[in-house]
């Protein structure tokens, strides 16, 4: 214990100067460092790796660039097995190498005194390390990735069928594949945060995308098979040859789930069977009667039509499987009933009286004019009008043309009177609207011709007439009245007369001829002669006669339920002038001179 004691007091008289020691050389080691490396990066300081300790900032720049820190090598970037390069500095990311060799200078100066004292010998025993210093440019970087995106994006590619002519060939599918841009902006900014440099080997995140149709299945063999030579489409006694070379173009191999299956285009096998469709396909028809007033029976005097059409879908799929054997395809057809059946009652249709009627006149017409109008008008016998249809008159006349038995006579075109076919058939249709006009049938469709007819004005006031010209101008009523209309003609040659009767069962209503008011006659301009060398020498002919031009308001005043109603139909007639053409003149003998 003696021992002890003694040791005490030599303890404390040398402690204050063991400590005395330790602080001058904490205090003299960082001193004279900081003289020694005034201009220098301490010891031990590494940047990536690279030592740069006790270079000065010059060397240490030529250091990391030798060890391979350089800023101007490109980003090398991994996608999908391909490597995808990127421009340092301009491409958004570049390693900032004075940034770089100033936090290295930094170690050891930029903290407090106890930090500046103890980091240097510390770095110089034991190291420290300093990351590069990498910017980024979120601007910059958005847009080159979007240029690497939009070089390295592929869509997916279904497999498919090409034809090129008539030879079919295979396409095989294709994997898209798509850069995602947002993860690889994250990517690229944390590699940059972490002072990583060079940026090389960094794989970017693709998403790829798996192709909907990924195999033809037999879709080829049937397309080779369909193609090999013509197809026979047959219905009834007509047939016609499909050819290769117009199939192909029809054809349109369609995903169907995962492989292809041939289908053929609508529209474009419906254009190609047009012809084919005029041919097989009607419309159904009525039967048309006579409706006899004393039994209040009908007599059928022609039978319904059975309507058909070819039935395109399933022709399609016939076409289709054409190759799989005997090449020849019957046209499926598709029918449709008339709504009326040939053994159709008076009572079935509601047919039991007059419901409006009309006679018209046309003395003076010439024999062709005659004819016209009896073929006209027996094309609407017997026709049947169904409840709140309308009816065209235009659809039920057909074609006016020699062939179907008109002849030639004066007609208006285009408000002027020339030679054509079918003059006269304007009496048919004004007779049609007199008889629906006093039925009380809605008007649709009406025009008034160009000028005043006498024709129509025998017996009835002027602007009680209808025009039609086909297709262009119609005349259309609806039938209003609940039950079937039966259309009945005839036509009285002797006496220049054509009727129509309406019958059906006429509405509780009245209906008569309002005023009929007439604006002031605008006079014909002056005649005027034309040279026409058709004509005979010497010869002329009236082509245009004189006529008051006129405006007639005509109004029809219908009594139902109690109430009156009043329709106005408005008439404007334009003038003509007398034309004459004239032939050549005659030749007159020449005189011998006088000697």
């Amino acid at each position: 214990m003696n021992n002890d004691a003694s040791r005490r007091p030599t303890l404390k008289r040398w402690l204050p100067a063991i400590l005395a020691a330790a602080l001058l050389i904490l205090v003299a080691v960082p001193a004279a460092m900081r003289l020694r490396y005034a201009e220098q990066i301490y010891p031990g300081v590494r940047v990536a790796g690279i030592d740069v300790g006790g270079l000065t900032a010059a060397e240490a720049r030529e250091r990391l660039r030798a060890a391979g820190l350089d800023p101007t090598q490109p980003l090398e970037l991994l996608a999908d097995a391909e490597t995808l390069n990127m421009a340092p500095g301009t491409d958004g990311i570049a390693l900032d190498e004075e940034a770089s060799v100033a936090a290295a200078m930094a170690v050891g100066r930029d903290r407090g005194f106890v930090a500046r004292t103890l980091v240097p010998p510390r770095a110089a025993l034991m190291g420290q390390e300093v990351a590069p210093v990498v910017r980024v440019d979120d601007a910059a970087l958005a847009v080159a990735l979007a240029r690497l995106a939009k070089a390295f994006d592929r869509a997916p590619r279904d497999a498919a069928i090409v034809l090129e002519g008539s030879e079919p060939r295979a396409v095989d599918a294709v994997i898209g594949r798509r850069l995602d841009q947002g993860l690889a902006f994250v990517g690229l900014r944390d590699v940059a945060a972490r002072g990583q440099w060079p940026i090389v080997d960094f794989r970017l995140p693709v998403v790829l995308e798996t192709p909907a149709v990924q195999e033809l299945g037999a879709a080829l063999e049937q397309a080779t098979a369909l193609l090999r030579e013509p197809i026979t489409l047959r219905a009834g006694e007509d047939t016609w040859q499909l050819p290769p070379e117009a199939l192909a173009p029809l054809l349109r191999p369609r995903a169907d789930g995962t492989t292809v299956r041939l289908a053929l285009d609508e529209a474009a096998l419906n254009a190609w069977m047009a012809p084919i469709t005029v041919v097989v396909s009607r419309t159904a028809e009525l039967p048309r009667f006579e409706f006899l007033p004393e039994t209040k029976t009908l007599k059928r005097i022609a039978n319904g039509q059975r309507g058909q059409r070819i039935d395109m879908a399933a022709a399609a799929e016939q076409i289709l499987a054409a190759g799989e054997g005997a090449r020849l395809v019957r046209l499926p057809l598709q029918f449709e009933d008339p709504a009326v059946s040939d053994g159709a009652s008076a009572a079935d249709l509601g047919i039991q009286e007059v419901v409006g009627q009309s006679t018209s006149r046309f003395a003076g017409s010439a024999p062709g004019r005659v004819h016209n109008v009896a073929l006209a008008a027996a094309r609407f016998h017997g026709l049947l009008i169904p409840p709140d249809g309308i009816f065209s008159f235009n659809e039920h006349l057909g074609d006016v043309s020699e062939e179907e038995g008109y002849k030639k006579t004066l007609i208006i075109v285009d408000g002027a009177t020339q030679d054509g076919v079918g003059g006269g058939v304007c009496q048919v249709s004004t007779t049609l609207f007199r008889a629906g006009f006093m039925a009380g049938l809605p008007v649709v469709e009406r025009h008034a011709h160009g000028y005043r007819v006498g024709y129509y004005e025998q017996g009835a006031p002027p602007g009680f007439d209808a025009t039609i010209y086909s297709p262009i101008v119609d005349l259309k009523l609806r039938n209003d009245t609940g039950h079937w209309l039966l259309v009945a003609t005839g036509t009285n040659k002797a006496a220049t007369t054509t009727t129509f009767i309406l019958y059906g069962t006429r509405p509780a209503r009245e209906v008569k001829l309002g005023p009929v008011v007439q604006g002031k006659a605008v006079p014909p301009p002056p005649p005027r002669t034309e040279f026409d060398p058709k004509l005979a020498p010497g010869s002329s002919e009236v082509k245009e006669y004189a006529r008051d031009g006129l405006t007639v308001s005509l109004t029809r005043i219908i009594l139902e339920g109690g109430q009156e109603r009043k329709e106005t139909f408005s008439s404007r007639y334009v003038p003509t002038g007398l034309i004459v053409a004239m032939g050549p003149p005659l030749e007159v003998a020449a005189t011998p001179p006088t000697p």
